[in-house]
């Protein structure tokens, strides 16, 4: 029942991190780059999730981007004529989700901006002892051959945020009949041939 696609927890904008990352959707770069660690259950996937519900409302091509070798499909969303958020659900051990991801960034101009969001679990560790979001970091900026992505860690809830999310959840929980919950539909895979011509979420 907790999980990201179930959205049976109440969403909790955290220290406003959904707000900063639809103003960093919105800014006038052509093509960024953001990676979102944090501890496993934080909230990494559900923020994701969540910021490519918002800017499909505002007409963005907005989904997740699958393992694929699909290069039709991929060359569609490179080539699609709107603004596209790129989500990459922990793949940052899928290189050619980074090809891919690379493709449809070169394609990005300032009509038709490009923003790809990766998430990593902080408790693993890559090569070399460093922290997997800043060897996915390089391994990104190597094949975009720029440095576009940030890293944005995801801090823990605060006492007061837990109390309000409990609050929320209880709520929820109380209100709600007894029987299964009924899981939400997946994101959109934007390399599937029923999303090729979607224009928002």
């Amino acid at each position: 029942m907790l999980s990201a696609r179930s959205e049976v927890v109440p969403f909790l904008d955290h220290r406003g991190q959904l707000r900063q990352l639809v103003k960093w959707c919105t800014s006038r770069e052509p093509c960024s780059v953001r990676i979102l660690t944090g501890a496993p259950g934080i909230g990494k996937t559900r923020l994701g999730v969540r910021l490519c519900q918002e800017v499909g409302r505002r007409g963005w091509l907005a989904g997740l981007l699958a393992t694929t070798e699909d290069t039709d499909a991929v060359e569609a969303l490179a080539e699609a004529r709107t603004a596209r958020l790129v989500f990459v659900d922990g793949a940052n051990h899928h290189e050619n989700v980074l090809v891919a991801a690379a493709q449809v960034a070169a394609q990005a101009s300032p009509n038709h901006p490009v923003r790809i969001v990766f998430t990593v679990r902080s408790d693993t560790q890559a090569a070399g002892g460093r922290g997997a979001a800043w060897e996915l970091r390089n391994r990104i900026d190597a094949r975009l051959g720029s440095r576009l992505a940030e890293v944005e860690v995801i801090a823990e809830l605060d006492p007061v945020a837990r109390r309000k999310l409990y609050a929320g959840a209880f709520r929820t929980f109380a209100d709600r009949p007894a029987g299964p919950v009924r899981r939400q539909p997946p994101p959109p895979r934007l390399t599937s041939p029923g999303t090729r011509n979607r224009s928002q979420w």
